[in-house]
Parts: structure tokens; C-alpha cells; sequence
């Protein structure tokens, strides 16, 4: 039988613009019970095994409810990956390291869920320690259980991820697209929110412009955040200078000098075409006025074709008398040289 505990609300550092909100100050009143050396992270170096921690009396059948949170240890079985989350990539090494860590000390933060049914419950946010849990082979793994919504677990989720610098630099700029569309959050409200500076909040929003396939060689980091914002101002030719760039293994600086070579080039063979445009504009100009003039003289419609210096010279004529009137007219010239 679970027994409930109640904990007196007690100051505590807040977790960071956005979060505490988020999570509720429930969470904040467990980890004030804690010893200092255990709030800073005790054997865990990782920045998301941080915030907040079990209390030392939560045991494995005990339940703490505060303010609509209940803290318990939970079968690993029984929690499912959440649908919001943003992270797509998680690395298999950084997962073994941690494993290894939980194995030797627990999981020392609790893993946001939320019931989806009676015996399942989804994560909102700690799926890297749930998945680090499950390689180290815990049959159970200490839990916040909160009553929230699909929009707030929607923002736990990417707020979590944003802060804790856990994405990559699509994850990211995919993450505050969402909450900008999803939530109507303007560049200073991400900015405030997520705790980084307006210039950083619009520079990754940018990123949402690169082609799916300069989006992929940055989640494989073969691109760097540095080159995929220079690669915005390749234009028509982004694709084919990142494959250079990822080829060559080149730097952001030799990326960027790239790509104004690469333009200027571009600009040089369109200045090319429309000086060319122009003159056959020009030539094509004259041969009308040429056929306008003999038109005139013969009154017979006149077409001049051109053609790299070789053409038609063609004579319309609608009735007979006309055609007599231009043989009588072209015989009586003298036999003319040959040019």
C-alpha cells in the first residue's frame, strides 16, 4: 500500500526562465529537501540529470503528492516515449556512458510522465535516462506524474531540450518553429523563454530555409551550425556547395569564400547572357527594319530570318499578278556577282 507525504514548500533556485513554471513549484519544493552535494549533480555530470531530484524519503513504494505531482518509482515497462518529443537523435555512446552511471547510482532525477491510460504513462521529458534505464536494466525508474495537457506537454518537451542543450541545430530551429506556430511566440518571447539571446533565437529560426538534404548533413554532423548559416545565402546553389563542403571537410570560412565565388561566377555568366540577350534584341531589330523597308518598296510582305550570319529571305505574295510583278522586277536587275 502506498503511503502519501506531504513537504513544506521551502525557497529553492528556480530552474530557469521557462521551466520552474512549467514543471510547477511542486517540483521545486522536492528538490529542497535534498543535501547540497546531491543537488549538484552527486556522481551525474550530465546538464539533464540535473533539476530535480527524488527526495531522500521517497522509498521504492512510497508516493509523494504535491500540488497535482505524485513522485513514485514506476515499472520502466509501463512508460512510452513521448509523442512531442523534439530530439530525434540519440546518441548510442552518451547512452551507454549514462547507463553505466545509472547502473552504479540510480536514476537520481525523476522522469516526467503523464497517464495515457491506467497502467501507461507517457514521457514529457527525461526519455534519455528512460532509454539509459532500460539498457542498465532497471525494472523501475523514479517518476513526476503530472496532470497536463497536450499543449503544455508539447512545451515542457521542447523547452526541456532547448535549455538543457540536448539538440542539434535543426532540432532546435524545428523546436521554436513549433512553439511559434503552435503557441504564437514571437523571436523575444523564445528568447526570454529558453534563456538565449534574440539574435540566437533568430539565427536558428533561419535554418528552417536550408533544403531537406542540407537539414540531414547537419543532424549527421557533417555540417556545423557556422556552415548551415552560411549556407543560407547560397541560394539555387546550396545543395551542390554543401556536398563540396562535406567532401572537402572544408571550414566555415572556406565555405563562406565559397559560396561568394560561386555567386559572383553565377552573376559573371548572367551578366554574359543578358549582354548577349541584348545584341540579339538588337540584330533581330535591324533584319525587321530591313524587311520593313523592301516591304515597302515592293508592297508585298517581306521576312528576313536570321541565323549565325545565314538565313531566309522570303517574299509573300497572294495572287498572281504580284508574283509576275516581282519575277518582272528581280530580272530586270543585272546578273549580280557572286559574293
Amino acid at each position: 500500500m502506498t503511503t502519501e507525504k506531504s513537504i513544506e514548500k521551502q525557497p529553492a533556485k528556480r530552474l530557469g526562465r521557462g521551466l520552474d513554471a512549467l514543471f510547477g513549484e511542486a517540483a521545486i519544493a522536492v528538490a529542497a529537501q535534498l543535501p547540497e552535494d546531491v543537488k549538484e549533480g552527486g556522481a551525474s555530470t550530465d546538464p539533464s540529470d540535473q533539476p530535480i531530484y527524488l527526495a531522500e524519503t521517497a522509498q521504492k513504494s512510497e508516493l509523494i503528492t504535491l500540488k497535482g505531482i505524485q513522485v513514485v518509482n514506476l515499472p520502466i515497462g509501463s512508460l512510452k516515449a513521448g509523442r512531442f518529443q523534439p530530439r530525434h537523435d540519440f546518441s548510442q555512446e552518451a547512452l551507454e556512458e549514462l547507463a553505466q552511471s545509472i547502473g552504479q547510482n540510480g536514476v537520481l532525477q525523476p522522469i516526467l510522465v503523464r497517464s495515457i491510460s491506467g497502467n501507461e504513462y507517457e514521457i514529457i521529458a527525461g526519455e534519455r535516462r528512460w532509454r539509459a534505464s532500460l539498457i542498465a536494466g532497471l525494472s523501475e525508474v523514479p517518476v513526476l506524474i503530472r496532470d497536463i495537457t497536450d499543449q503544455e506537454a508539447l512545451r515542457i518537451a521542447l523547452i526541456e531540450n532547448i535549455q538543457r542543450q540536448d539538440l542539434n541545430a535543426i532540432e532546435e530551429s524545428e523546436a521554436y518553429q513549433k512553439l511559434v506556430d503552435d503557441f504564437g511566440h514571437t523571436q523575444a518571447e523564445l528568447a526570454e523563454i529558453v534563456g538565449k539571446s534574440r539574435s540566437h533565437v533568430a539565427n536558428i529560426l533561419r535554418l528552417n530555409d536550408l533544403s531537406l538534404i542540407v537539414k540531414q548533413y547537419v543532424r549527421d554532423g557533417k555540417l556545423s551550425f557556422g556552415h548551415a548559416r552560411a549556407l543560407l545565402g547560397a541560394g539555387d546553389q546550396m545543395e551542390a556547395i554543401a556536398e563540396q563542403v562535406v567532401t572537402k571537410e572544408l571550414s566555415v570560412r572556406q565555405t563562406e569564400a565559397l559560396i561568394k565565388k560561386m555567386i559572383k561566377s553565377g552573376d559573371d555568366v548572367q551578366k554574359d547572357s543578358d549582354e548577349t540577350d541584348s545584341s540579339l534584341e538588337q540584330i533581330k531589330a535591324e533584319f525587321q527594319g530591313l524587311a520593313d523597308e523592301v516591304s515597302h518598296k515592293i508592297r508585298m510582305p517581306v521576312q528576313i530570318q536570321n541565323h549565325a550570319g545565314k538565313g531566309k529571305f522570303t517574299i509573300h505574295f497572294t495572287k498572281a499578278e504580284e508574283l509576275s510583278k516581282l519575277v518582272e522586277l528581280l530580272t530586270s536587275f543585272e546578273e549580280m556577282p557572286r559574293l
